[in-house]
């Protein structure tokens, strides 16, 4: 069976940034979600080179420091360091590398979180990767898998910059679509 994506909700951020973007009233309708970010973050870094990346952090159902995050990733920054890493006792899962305002100008990352079962009544597990965009050494990508410590079905997701220190830039975009086979 051929799977039917149907874009559930859009965001472009206006003047000035935005602390973050939320996807609200989720249908309960499909099997799985897909968000599709392109986002520039607030973050100027303390200098050039990799400190001009932040990364993307998301959460479900207002729950930013109220559930447990764990991650596995993988990342790459060429000609600094490529490698992988775990953690747990977050509190937001990453979406991978985003471009700071230091990045060359009119430059935005690509994102994507893929969340499957995200009706169920078990905890979520979701995929993600990102890349940050840059002429100068300050590209870098993460992919990582994602698992959360809430059992309660997705209603709402949020996207923030990192830590939510820093606004998500003016033009930054986001797509939520819902995933369902038919």
């Amino acid at each position: 069976m051929a799977n039917t994506f149907e874009l559930i909700g859009s965001a472009v951020v206006g003047s000035g940034g935005t602390a973050n973007i939320t996807f609200t009233s989720i249908p309960q309708t499909y099997t799985d979600l897909l968000v599709k970010a392109s986002v520039k973050t607030a973050y100027a870094g303390q200098g050039g080179g990799s400190s001009l990346r932040d990364f993307l952090g998301f959460y479900f159902n207002g729950a930013s420091g109220g559930t447990t995050w764990s991650a596995t990733s993988l990342y790459g920054i060429p000609n600094v360091v490529n490698g992988s890493g775990s953690g747990t006792g977050g509190s937001v899962g990453t979406a991978g590398y985003t471009n700071g305002s230091g990045n060359t100008a009119n430059s935005f990352s690509i994102n994507e979180i893929y969340i499957p079962n995200y009706t169920t009544a078990n905890q979520k597990v979701s995929t993600s990767d990102g890349g940050s965009e840059s002429n100068d050494a300050a590209i870098g990508m993460q992919f990582a898998a994602n698992l959360t410590s809430s059992t309660s079905a997705i209603t709402s997701i949020t996207l923030l910059s990192g830590n939510g220190s820093y606004n998500l830039a003016e033009f930054s975009t986001a797509f939520l679509y819902g995933i369902k086979n038919s």
